[in-house]
């Protein structure tokens, strides 16, 4: 088990970002993007927590980015991609996810997000008992890595 610093890359605005994968917590895989020229500072700028469900099987959780400045500048690609890629290291073949838009204006923004990056999303009905029992769950997605 370990908290490790990986590299994110650099967004859309030109400002470099690092990553705290930390896997001290199990079943739980905590992603921290935190800005490259002060990793130590508590200025967390996005979060995702995934839940490792069997050895090939995984839930993620939203990509939270708290500060609305610091969407759509490439910071959820950025760590979507190293999740994905953190996951088929650790031999996960599977990752789903509950779809839970804070805006249900941008439920096709993020469907297109998700499949942009290979995701199947299915967007439930209206009268779906999977929508029914929690209305804020308006769909389901879901990557299969190779």
């Amino acid at each position: 088990m370990a908290r490790i610093i990986r590299e994110l890359g650099e967004d859309e605005g030109g400002l470099s970002w690092v990553v705290e994968v930390n896997d001290d917590v199990p079943p739980f895989v905590i992603f921290s993007v935190l800005p490259k020229e002060r990793p130590s500072s508590p200025c967390l700028v996005a979060t995702c927590t995934v839940k490792v469900e069997t050895k090939d099987r995984a839930k993620g959780g939203d990509i939270y980015i708290p500060n609305r400045k610091m969407r759509k500048r490439g910071i959820g690609t950025l760590l979507l991609k190293l999740i994905l890629q953190c996951m088929k290291q650790k031999g996960i073949s599977r990752i789903h996810g509950d779809l839970v838009p804070e805006d249900p204006n941008d439920l096709d923004w993020l469907k297109g997000f998700y499949e942009k990056w290979g995701a199947s999303v299915e967007i439930y009905a209206v009268k779906d008992p999977r929508r029914l029992k929690d209305p804020s769950t308006l769909g389901h997605v879901e990557w299969k890595l190779r």
